[in-house]
């Protein structure tokens, strides 16, 4: 069954912005910022310092209807955020995990454990979260598509640098990054970012944390 499609006319001249495609992560100076996630030969996305930014992509990707499964130790952090979601599910390592014809979101959050680091899958993003990291983890997250940084510490941004081919301008400010918000890097390249959870997603990320660790942000 075939539809019409309504049509707006605009001036010959008229420049019309394109509409922003992908999941939303937050917000910068420019506007909304959203990340392109599934294609076709896959993305590999780290997440590296600040979990708050795995959880808002997994809450938003899950609540869009995108089958999402999550490899973990710390289901406590995860479940919550799938809970409503039929597609999805928490497991504990890669024996469990389910096979997707479509878009599908994966998320590897095993602290200490190798990460998922096999072939692309189609359609596939896989997250890698480490929410500890060192120096030498740092050419690893250099094979990511988009490396998502909290606040760096000063000793290793040299090696931050060095991977991603930054100038001082742009590798000094990691440093720097305030709370509940991130810097998107890739190779000569950082965007900042604020995260922007709305009061539903920040309650159920908050409901994830221990009292010992509040959250980094405030909806």
């Amino acid at each position: 069954m075939t539809r019409a499609v309504p049509s707006v006319r605009v001036g010959r001249d008229a420049v019309v912005a394109a509409p922003s495609s992908g999941v939303l992560l937050g917000v910068n100076d420019a506007g909304p910022v959203a990340l392109r996630l599934f294609r076709l030969l896959g993305t590999r996305v780290s997440v590296a310092g600040l979990i708050e930014a795995a959880q808002l992509l997994t809450v938003r990707a899950a609540a869009a209807g995108t089958p999402v499964q999550v490899m973990t130790a710390r289901p406590h952090v995860w479940e919550p955020l799938v809970r409503f979601s039929s597609a999805s599910r928490v497991v504990h390592d890669e024996q469990a995990l389910q096979p997707h014809g479509g878009p599908s979101l994966l998320v590897d959050d095993r602290p200490g454990q190798r990460h998922s680091g096999g072939e692309r899958v189609p359609w596939q993003c896989v997250v890698d979260v480490r929410g500890q990291w060192t120096a030498d983890e740092v050419a690893g997250l250099g094979y990511s598509d988009l490396t998502v940084f909290g606040s760096v510490p000063v000793q290793q941004l040299s090696a931050v640098a060095s991977v991603f081919a930054l100038p001082p301008h742009e590798a000094d400010p990691l440093a720097h990054v305030p709370p509940g918000s991130v810097a998107l890097v890739r190779r000569g390249t950082v965007v900042p970012v604020t995260l922007n959870p709305s009061a539903a997603e920040y309650r159920v990320i908050e409901a994830t944390r221990t009292q010992a660790a509040p959250p980094a942000w405030r909806g």
